[in-house]
């Protein structure tokens, strides 16, 4: 059954042939909801469109747009013939909507890069019933009409002339030339007539552009400036459009859109169930709701240091697809003190007052298991227990250790995404162990040997949150995270190390909006191992063998006066079947308080080896850090083995993350030496929201000039993060990374490390731990 045009906030507006909402040619200051995703291909001749819009907040739109011409229609760019190009566009909302006042739009298309159809416009829409009206007035390709004097003359006589009409001429204008809001202006603008209860929708415009100045050679003709057509939306995540525009040329367009912000993980049925209490009378997993008050809480004084002890070796996901991270979680959220962070009560969503937990849907445990006697800590069987928090809870347990009344496990998360869910299986498990001489169950969080963080829950409160006595606000009393200390501990059992971890996998790689075609890829499989000498000195390695690519599509890029230090990707890719991408030696270790440390050597990457060392100073409760890197690399053969070309290079970068604190927005700055010996910054901002989906933006400016082909300095991408959480009956701390960029460069080049210290000292994100807090039960 077809779905329907129902409420506003439900459905996503219609996008436009340029992507983003809009009617055919022209935008509309309407936006999506926050999260929404959309993917759409449209055709009208002489070109082919294909666009990725993000909306990552309510007030922002985002584009990436790569165009395809018909070969007669072709600009010349860089010396020669451009059948295609690559563009980003940006919307921002300046006011909503009200009962008498219009919803206003500013926005721009095409911001930098060879700008063949760069514009900007100023909009406002105005709903009547089923019916949404724009209009606007428009600069550069989206305006060249020209009917209208440039409004903003008034202000300067600079505004009357645009450099380089539309930039048509000109491939390589960069955010450095006068051109915005410049130039004759022309007015658009349309109606969408939507009836209600119906799975279509009808627009009519009025296009800005009179097609005189197109990029191209070939002349297009205009016989009616009035674009009309219908949508068809056969569900919530298919739009499929037809209609006429110029008078004269039929166009067509398929949409695919989704929220990402709404993707809810499925039941984990491949996950083992929790362990059952031996207090319970029934499996217990209860069926609860989280609390919306916010209110600052006081924590009780249990023991709060953290151990420096021995600690659990960094595991690699076996068997996952070849993407790891590109952008990383926000910082922690500042603490009262230093020592003691007390856990903040957050909003979630479908709550009631009475138990403060959401709803769960779960296998449930076997109420007929047995369990030995409780017993003194110095009494259980700790190899065992051990065993059980790793098939159960996902901890690989380095050590279990006591003092007084708190019982301390010391190992690493490898399994669940959200530390709650590993914490409160870890309590359960425990509490099945021990008599009544403990009071509190600290869980020791590291990574890669280095101990992050200590999260200790207290026994009696836990237990009456799983009974239903007490709602999450009361539990969070219960409940502490601390910065790791030394202590004077009882160790009551050391596990030993596991040695030796690897498995097989699927390689799937990528380049959106590369040159000469709408994507690279390749596919083959791939064998990852690790083998490590101590908890924190490992050797890491992969092997790939490639099944199908299409990186023979890829010339090599532009000739630029820089070394090819990434423009040779098609010869890495393509010289060999049998390739060995990694194998590097890395030590990690904790340099003091707050402050981590890691070195490495070897083969880093595909494409460049070496040896190199990164320093991070992440103080714990507050919401940045900073960090530095600096490594020593020469380029690698292209067949990806022990051998070695002549270029070599010194790299690295100084950088600093802020966690905002307005919508979970990280802002990450780096500023250094790239891999090309071109000095510059890059500026990384990202969203994530509660389900742990990632959109985010990057630019990178370097002292390359900016009027070198390639376009020069000037670097941009966006790029999307998704937990495989989201996809698999299995839980899993692995993501899957998709960006998208003007093309293939080797200005701002950077090294493709496969650790990195924020990273892997993620599970120090407080705010994340809180807001996540009612996964405790699961």
């Amino acid at each position: 059954m077809a779905a329907r045009f129902a409420h506003a906030g439900d459905q996503a507006p219609t996008q436009g042939d340029f992507g983003g909402a809009g009617l055919w040619q022209t935008p509309t200051a309407r936006m999506a909801d926050e999260g929404e995703l959309a993917l759409s291909v449209s055709r009208v001749e002489p070109y082919s469109r294909y666009n990725f819009t993000a909306q990552p907040l309510s007030w922002l739109e985002g584009s990436f747009r790569y165009t395809r011409f018909d070969n007669d229609a072709a600009p010349v760019a860089d010396g020669g013939r451009s059948n295609s190009a690559k563009a980003f566009d940006a919307k921002i909302r300046l006011s909503r909507e009200s009962r008498y006042l219009p919803e206003v739009a500013v926005g721009a298309r095409d911001i930098a890069g060879k700008r063949y159809f760069s514009s900007e416009y100023v909009v406002a829409n105005k709903r009547f019933g089923p019916v949404d009206a724009s209009l606007g007035v428009a600069w550069g390709n989206l305006g060249a009409r020209g009917n209208l004097a440039n409004p903003l003359s008034a202000l300067d006589d600079r505004f009357d002339h645009r450099p380089s009409r539309s930039g048509f001429s000109d491939a390589r204008y960069q955010f450095d030339r006068p051109r915005y809001f410049h130039g004759r202006a022309a007015v658009f603008g349309g109606v969408a007539y939507r009836p209600a209860g119906k799975p279509w929708e009808v627009k009519v415009e009025y296009d800005g552009n009179d097609y005189r100045h197109e990029p191209g050679p070939r002349r297009i003709k205009q016989s009616s400036p009035f674009n009309v057509g219908v949508v068809y939306r056969p569900n919530r995540h298919l739009d499929l459009s037809l209609g006429l525009q110029r008078g004269n040329t039929a166009s067509f367009a398929l949409t695919l859109h989704t929220n990402a912000a709404r993707l809810a993980e499925p039941i984990k049925a491949k996950d083992p169930p929790p362990v059952v209490r031996r207090y319970d009378d029934a499996p217990a997993i209860p069926t609860m709701a989280a609390t919306p008050a916010a209110a600052s809480v006081h924590v009780p004084a249990a023991s709060a240091t953290a151990a420096a002890g021995p600690a659990a070796p960094t595991a690699l996901a076996s068997g996952a697809i070849a993407a790891t991270s590109a952008a990383s979680p926000p910082l922690p959220q500042a603490a009262p003190s230093p020592g003691l962070a007390p856990l903040t009560a957050v909003s979630e969503a479908g709550v009631t007052p009475q138990t403060g937990l959401p709803p769960i849907a779960t296998t449930p445990a076997s109420t007929t298991q047995t369990w030995p006697e409780p017993a003194a800590p110095e009494q259980v069987d700790w190899e065992q227990v051990s065993r059980e928090l790793y098939d159960n809870a996902g901890v690989r347990v380095s050590k279990i250790s006591r003092r007084g009344s708190e019982l301390f496990v010391t190992g690493e998360q490898t399994r669940y995404r959200h530390s709650a869910k590993g914490l409160g299986r870890t309590a359960r498990i425990l509490d099945n162990q021990v008599d009544g001489s403990v009071d509190w169950y600290t869980l020791v969080s590291t990574r890669a040997g280095m101990v992050v963080v200590e999260t200790s829950v207290q026994r009696e409160r836990f237990g009456e949150l799983l009974d239903g006595e007490a709602d999450l606000k009361t539990f969070r009393l219960g409940v502490e995270r601390n910065r790791p200390q030394a202590r004077r501990e009882e160790l009551l059992y050391r596990a030993p190390l596991d040695r030796y971890d690897g498995g097989f996998g699927l390689s799937v790689g990528h380049e959106l909006g590369a040159p000469d075609t709408a994507a690279l890829y390749k596919i083959g499989m791939a064998y990852d191992a690790d083998y490590r000498f101590a908890s924190n000195l490992w050797l890491s390695g992969r092997i790939e063998a490639l099944i199908a690519d299409n990186y023979d599509r890829y010339d090599g890029g532009p000739v630029t006066a820089l070394p090819r230090v990434r423009s040779d990707v098609r010869e890495y890719v393509t010289s060999s079947r049998v390739t060995m991408p990694q194998l590097q030696l890395t030590a990690a270790g904790s340099l003091g308080a707050d402050w981590y440390g890691m070195a490495y050597v070897g083969m880093l990457e595909s494409m460049y080896g070496g040896a190199g060392a990164e320093t991070l100073y992440r103080p714990f409760g507050q919401r940045w850090a900073i960090g530095a890197d600096v490594n020593w690399v020469r380029q690698r053969s292209f067949d990806q083995d022990f051998s070695f070309r002549r270029y070599r290079t010194v790299t690295g970068h100084v950088s600093a993350y802020i966690d905002t604190g307005y919508k979970d927005i990280s802002l990450k700055v780096s500023a250094g030496r790239y891999l090309a010996r071109d000095w510059g910054a890059t500026v990384d901002v990202s969203r994530q929201f509660n389900n742990g989906v990632r959109m985010g933006a990057y630019a990178t400016f370097t002292e390359y000039s900016p009027r070198q082909p390639g376009d020069g300095g000037f670097d941009r991408g966006l790029y999307l993060s998704v937990p495989f959480d989201l996809a698999r009956q299995r839980s899993s701390r692995s993501r899957a990374d998709f960006a998208w960029s003007p093309g293939i460069r080797d200005n701002g080049a950077r090294l493709n490390k496969r650790y990195g210290l924020y990273s892997l000292t993620e599970d120090r994100d407080r705010a994340s731990f809180s807001g996540n807090l009612h996964r405790i039960v699961e």
